[in-house]
């Protein structure tokens, strides 16, 4: 069940979150939430995958503000995304860099948060993935600052499946964590 993708060329996203700013002029609200996120998918599909395109994704989250609640700049990237089974020959390149989360300091509502994390995967699947292809994948946390909660990391996954994994292909990742004040 699903489509099938089957990818002969050069593939490139970018995704950049926005700015979001919340002012509750005085009555913090603790269910008062900015976003500014970026998610970004070279391929994702329920079916199969056969890939020998490159694919080089860039997500960088915006600017998230608000005086209490729960605010994110966050990121998701993947390079191939499905629920089937992935045959990748191309070179995947990811970047994925977390914007700024702010959360008042003087708020006193309690719960409040900032979430500036960055999470990206070369590779996800639930079927088997063979790959061939250079993978390089880069996640950077941002900044996040909140009176309660904060979360600046970074994640970087190569190749994740629940089924069995083939690679003969050269992976490097870096994950730098962000800075979180809370």
């Amino acid at each position: 069940s699903g489509a099938a993708v089957d990818n002969d060329g050069a593939l490139t996203v970018t995704a950049a979150g926005g700015q979001a700013t919340i002012s509750d002029n005085g009555t913090s609200h603790s269910d008062y939430d900015a976003s500014a996120l970026a998610y970004a998918h070279g391929i994702q599909t329920v079916g199969d995958v056969d890939n020998t395109g490159a694919l080089t994704v860039t997500a960088a989250g915006g600017t998230a503000t608000a005086e209490a609640g729960v605010n994110s700049a966050e990121v998701e990237a993947y390079g191939i995304a499905s629920q089937g089974q992935i045959s990748n020959t191309g070179a995947i390149t990811f970047t994925g860099t977390a914007g700024q989360a702010t959360v008042d300091s003087s708020s006193s509502v309690t719960g409040s948060a900032a979430y500036a994390h960055a999470i990206v995967y070369g590779i996800s699947s639930v079927g088997d993935v063979s790959n061939e292809g250079a993978i390089a994948v880069d996640a950077t946390g941002g900044t996040a600052a909140s009176s309660f909660n904060s979360d600046a990391a970074a994640v970087a996954l190569g190749i994740t499946s629940d089924g069995q994994i083939a690679n003969t292909g050269a992976i490097t990742l870096a994950a730098t964590g962000g800075a979180a004040d809370a």
